[in-house]
């Protein structure tokens, strides 16, 4: 895919040189010749796939000098699990579904549909939770 400056139509760079320049020597933006069309089909298979997976499929639309290998490099890099303060937001989303965060930072699988946890020890004791302002040391 070719690219052009916004002031200058004549300046035509690949992508890779747009990549690398940044912005046009004369002061303009570097846009594609053509914008991508991106139909439900694409957005679908983009669903099961991780973040950077996505992303990598998303700059090949636009970023054709560079390989898939590169594009998926360029994605991890960008959105790997340690670019986020939260690594599961990096994570493929069925593997984020399935975890619930716990106190500490710790993450634990959900339980079995139909082997669900107590919440807490009060629940546990058959006592309802209690709201307000009372002390904790009354029964």
């Amino acid at each position: 895919m070719k690219y052009y400056s916004t002031r200058d139509k004549n300046v035509s760079l690949s992508a890779a040189e747009a990549v690398k320049m940044g912005l046009s020597r004369d002061g303009g933006l570097l846009t594609p010749t053509r914008i991508p069309q991106i139909d439900r089909a694409f957005l679908e298979r983009l669903t099961p796939l991780e973040y950077a997976r996505r992303a990598a499929a998303v700059m090949a639309l636009y970023l054709t000098d560079y390989t898939e290998e590169e594009l998926l490099t360029f994605g991890q890099r960008a959105y790997g699990p340690e670019q986020f303060d939260d690594p599961a937001a990096a994570r493929h989303p069925v593997q984020r579904r399935n975890a619930v965060r716990r106190r500490g930072g710790q993450e634990e699988p959900r339980p079995a549909p139909g082997t669900a946890r107590l919440a807490a020890p009060h629940r546990a004791q058959g006592r309802p939770l209690r709201r307000g302002r009372r002390s904790r040391h009354r029964p």
